[in-house]
């Protein structure tokens, strides 16, 4: 067996315990959970994509990369009475438990934001979340916040707070360990890192779709739910589902700009070997309230356990009433903050197993990552960006600018055949 293969292998069986179904039902109606799907098809649905190339791009074997997606012609069908009927039949739990399909999480060695990660040993699964671990991760992957001066929004797939907390305020550090993603409840954590003192805040959050979304979307061929990849991405304070007063989350932060995201067709698993996933472009993956239980709501959203109080959904509880406070983006009463109030925020995706390599400080760790993802920046993406135009057939790179967006995103997954034996991940490892 390949060294890299045998090590992801055994990292994951370390650090992914059984996931057991949630005892307790869904605090949603069904209403509640379609219409986190129909957001992300209404975002899309019925529109061409923008164009990246010009000639259609025919990629040998399975491709993970849908060559439509890159070519304007990704069939996102309308939101239309019928399809919002056909989704409508399509629910996770109002199955029987025995009926249900089960979500799985892939193997390290094959799940896109990991994959990386194989080379390296862990030497515990608790590690301490610092300002300046988070400094070590944002620096090693070229991603621009040395000169952010306000507070950087981050999250930690596949991890949680020691001692089952949902949250834990300011302070110098945070004990963590890392726990393998699940679908079936929220498994990441979300913080906040005060660059000003270089403190952090943590939340029980999600960063990954949840199982019912994921079902729900196999009737319209995955489109409706999708896995934001990690990266850096930029977010104004807004309010989720604005125009929905019963459904609205105010002081919410939304997504800007083109990204890329791995979608499923057929399966509960963001397995980008499957032939039946692929990799397209997102819409409306928005950070806002996961919900109060262990089943929570999220299309591909980025999700922080708690709620709104009804029916004004002024005020919260539960972890996102702190994430909103201590981020700024309401005040004590759950208004809109004044107008100096930090507007914009960056959002540092990554996973609890590299935090936690980057936190235990191996030597072999400490030197060798220098991964590039969607978000970094710099003369090495430049570097990166001349390589796939010069070795890629019809690239989806036009430039040497030096930023990781939407287009050598797509470029890295087709290069990244050449290292997996197919186009699974968007992440470089310098």
């Amino acid at each position: 067996m390949h060294r890299r293969t045998f090590l992801a292998m055994a990292a994951a069986a370390a650090v992914s315990p059984a996931i057991a179904a949630p005892a307790a039902a869904p605090e949603f109606t069904d209403a509640e959970l379609l219409d986190s799907v129909f957001s992300e098809i209404a975002a899309l649905g019925g529109k061409k994509l923008d164009t990246l190339v010009k000639k259609r791009i025919k990629l040998p074997g399975r491709a993970a990369v849908i060559a439509s997606s890159l070519e304007a012609s990704f069939d996102v069908p309308p939101l239309t009475d019928a399809l919002k009927a056909k989704l409508a039949g399509q629910t996770y739990w109002t199955l029987k438990e025995a009926e249900r399909p089960a979500p799985s999480w892939p193997a390290l060695s094959a799940a896109p934001d990991y994959m990386h990660l194989a080379p390296y040993a862990l030497a515990t699964p608790d590690f301490a979340i610092t300002g300046d671990v988070l400094a070590f991760l944002a620096d090693r992957n070229d991603f621009p916040l040395a000169d952010e001066t306000g507070i950087v929004v981050f999250g930690l797939r596949g991890c949680r707070i020691a001692g089952g907390n949902t949250h834990q305020g300011w302070a110098s550090a945070h004990l963590l360990e890392v726990a393998a993603p699940t679908h079936l409840a929220p498994r990441c954590v979300m913080g906040l890192w005060r660059k000003s003192d270089n403190a952090v805040a943590v939340f029980r959050a999600s960063t990954v779709p949840a199982a019912h979304n994921m079902f729900t979307s196999l009737a319209a061929n995955g489109n409706g739910t999708s896995l934001l990849p990690t990266g850096l991405y930029t977010y104004l304070r807004g309010d989720h589902k604005a125009s929905k007063p019963d459904r609205v989350h105010r002081g919410a932060l939304l997504i800007q700009g083109l990204y890329p995201v791995l979608r499923t067709a057929a399966e509960l698993a963001y397995d980008p070997f499957k032939p039946t996933t692929a990799w397209t472009r997102g819409a409306a993956h928005n950070i806002h309230a996961a919900g109060m239980g262990d089943v929570y709501d999220s299309a591909g959203c980025q999700v922080v356990h708690g709620n709104y109080i009804k029916p004004g959904r002024i005020q919260t509880k539960g972890a996102w009433d702190e994430f909103r406070r201590l981020a700024g983006t309401v005040d004590a009463f759950g208004t809109a903050p004044p107008a100096t109030a930090q507007k914009t925020f960056r959002y540092m995706l990554l996973t609890g197993l590299e935090a936690a390599l980057a936190a235990q400080g191996g030597a072999d760790f400490s030197s060798a990552y220098r991964p590039l993802r969607f978000g970094s920046k710099g003369a090495r993406v430049a570097e990166l960006q001349t390589r796939l135009m010069a070795e890629l057939d019809a690239p989806p790179v036009k430039s040497a600018d030096g930023g990781f967006g939407l287009r050598t995103a797509f470029g890295a997954i087709m290069d990244s055949k050449r290292v997996y034996g197919d186009n699974v991940t968007g992440i470089v490892q310098g």
